[in-house]
Order: structure tokens, then sequence, then C-alpha cells
């Protein structure tokens, strides 16, 4: 318990297409490791999951265990803010798993331009803020968790409002 206290939740970079090999990898170094998914359905209504956040596997684990995640196979080393590992809080992992645990809203999608800032209201997101990034294709990419995460949300999968 004790030793817990001293690990962080931190982002794993990884390899193109490389985040459940990373996965596997660090569990089977016995690290607490997450890899936010969700759920899509395909153009022939099949489903499938995807990552969340692409490139990235969240893993906890103290500033003694970097060495050891520099050697995972598939990985690029973790998210850095000015110079050292960035850490993600309880609450922003709590939100992740949140976020990744209903993927059943239907809700529209409206026109925003890059730099608006918007409220979302349905849906695993619901009630949280971000910055629309871009658009591409019938997707908006806004930044969560001050920027640190781009989530792509597809049309008619959240009901924005201007803020």
């Amino acid at each position: 318990m004790d030793r817990e206290r001293n690990h962080n939740w931190h982002a794993l970079k990884t390899l193109p297409h490389k985040e459940k090999q990373v996965l596997c990898e660090l569990e089977t170094k016995n690290f607490t490791c997450y890899l936010p998914q969700i759920c899509c359905l395909n153009a022939s209504k099949k489903r499938y999951t995807r990552p969340l956040i692409r490139g990235y596997v969240m893993v906890r684990a103290c500033w003694q265990n970097f060495e050891k995640l520099r050697y995972i196979r598939g990985s690029k080393g973790l998210l850095s803010i000015n110079g050292k590992p960035g850490k993600i809080t309880d609450k922003e992992m709590d939100f992740l798993k949140q976020v990744c645990g209903d993927a059943s809203y239907k809700p529209e999608m409206e026109n925003y331009r890059a730099g608006d800032t918007v409220k979302i209201l349905s849906g695993a997101l619901k009630g949280h803020t971000g910055v629309v990034t871009s658009k591409n294709r019938n997707k908006i990419g806004i930044d969560l968790c001050q920027g640190t995460f781009r989530v792509w949300i597809e049309a008619g999968n959240a009901i924005f409002e201007p803020v």
C-alpha cells in the first residue's frame, strides 16, 4: 500500500498501432497499466474496439522503474513535460475510464471552427469542456487534459454547446 502511493500514472508513447503489444509487454513485467479503448462500428455495422488515444498506453510506475520502461518492445518512452515525465492524476484516469465505459450515446454534431471552446452535453464526455482543434471528414478533434491529448469524436457521437 505504501509502495503504491509513490507510483504515479504516466503516458507511455508507443510505435504506431503497437498499443496492444506494449500493453501485453507491460503486463508480463507486472506493471499496472491501462489502454483506453472505445467501441466503434465499421461500415458493415460490426463492432470493434480501438484505442481512444492512439500511440499511448497508461502505466503506473515510480521513478525507479523508468529505466525498465525504456526497454519495452514497441514503446518510445514516457510523455514528458519540460523534460520531466508527465504525471496523470487519478481523477484524469477515472475520467478516461468513464469515457471508455460508455459507447452507447448517439447525439448530433453541429458546425464548429478550430479554436472554438465547447461544452459537451451528451455521452461519456458529458459536462467536460474542450477546444476544437480541427475537423477531418465528419470528425472533430477536441483537446482534453490541458491540451495533452486530442480526442477525435465522430459525427453523431456528441452534442456540443459553445462556451
